[in-house]
C-alpha cells in the first residue's frame, strides 16, 4: 500500500488521496526516482502543486496512472 505524504497546510485533506510526492509517484510507477525525474524532465509528467511554506511539489494520481499505463513513454 502506498504510503501517501502527511500534509499540515489548511484544506489540504483531500491532497492526501490525490496527490504525491516524487517519491511515492515512483513507487505507484513501479520505477526508481531517478527515471521519475528523467521522465519529468522530458515533459511526460508535471509538476502540479508546490505546498508551502516547505515547497514540497505533488503530482497528480490520476495523471501518474494514466502515465503508468502507458508504461516507459519513451
Amino acid at each position: 500500500m502506498l504510503q501517501y505524504p502527511t500534509l499540515h497546510a489548511p484544506g489540504t485533506s483531500m491532497l492526501r488521496d490525490e496527490w504525491l510526492t516524487a517519491a511515492a509517484a515512483a513507487r505507484l510507477l513501479g520505477i526508481n526516482r531517478v527515471t521519475f525525474y528523467d521522465w519529468r524532465d522530458r515533459g511526460y509528467l508535471k509538476e502540479v502543486r508546490t505546498i508551502r511554506p516547505s515547497s514540497r511539489t505533488l503530482y497528480n494520481r490520476a495523471d501518474l496512472l494514466k502515465l503508468g499505463q502507458a508504461k516507459d513513454p519513451q
